[in-house]
């Protein structure tokens, strides 16, 4: 049996890399320590909406697509990638 691969639930939070006037913010960062600070932000801003999300029970955040809703797991999975990107930054965290 194979898995499709599986598309993201949950609306991003920058617009598509094809939107006129969209920039990469990650290589305008100018050093270590603020890349420690962008992931350190948007880390707690994805712990905030996963809270809210838990706590009104998936209401907080409507499904791109009706019949495929957010989940759990999707919160889960975006705050452990931006964690492993923030530890291989070494650092003090803050």
């Amino acid at each position: 049996m194979t898995l499709a691969p599986r598309k993201p639930r949950i609306a991003p939070i920058a617009p598509a890399a094809s939107s006129p006037g969209w920039t990469p913010i990650w290589p305008t960062l100018s050093d270590d320590a603020a890349r420690r600070a962008f992931l350190d932000r948007h880390l707690e801003g994805w712990e905030q909406r996963y809270a809210r999300f838990l706590a009104t029970e998936g209401a907080s955040e409507p499904p791109g697509d009706p019949a495929d809703p957010p989940h759990a797991a999707d919160f889960l999975l975006t705050i452990t990638a931006l964690a492993a990107r923030r530890i291989a930054l070494g650092g003090d965290a803050s």
